[in-house]
């Protein structure tokens, strides 16, 4: 397989077997990349778009992303027609740029697209649910997100 390193700007060709895990791939490509200097913890691996979670996965048993969860991203513009699955989103009340209002815009795109979508409203959130900085810091929707 081919893969993407970033950080040095390059791909990295790997030989592997269906029976790899996703963590080994991970630590070969990096060993190339960067050397053994490279701390695996502080990278991560994505798989058709997705993140890949659980890095003890063999290659074999890795799926396309079937759901996906949108938080504090309401004023994004994604292209809704690429999705497979259901959409979960985590909003703010309070939140002035992934509003309410640009919250209900996007589950209603992403509705007129034929796609299933869940909208939750975190009434008690700070404006920025994923800031560690804003006041109420963690809140239900980050800690749900």
């Amino acid at each position: 397989v081919r893969v993407w390193v970033p950080e040095v700007w390059d791909v990295i060709e790997v030989a592997v077997t269906p029976e790899q895990t996703v963590a080994q791939v991970k630590g070969e490509a990096l060993r190339r990349a960067v050397g053994e200097q490279a701390d695996p913890d502080q990278f991560v691996v994505k798989y058709r778009g997705g993140l890949v979670a659980d890095e003890a996965l063999t290659l074999a048993t890795l799926k396309p992303i079937d759901a996906c969860v949108v938080y504090y991203g309401a004023g994004a513009q994604p292209d809704v027609a690429k999705l497979s699955g259901p959409v979960l989103g985590h909003y703010a009340e309070n939140d002035q740029w992934a509003s309410p209002a640009a919250a209900r815009a996007l589950e209603q795109k992403i509705r007129d697209a034929g796609k299933d979508t869940i909208r939750h409203l975190d009434r008690n959130s700070p404006s920025e649910i994923r800031n560690p900085k804003s006041p109420g810091f963690p809140s239900a929707s980050s800690t749900a997100a």
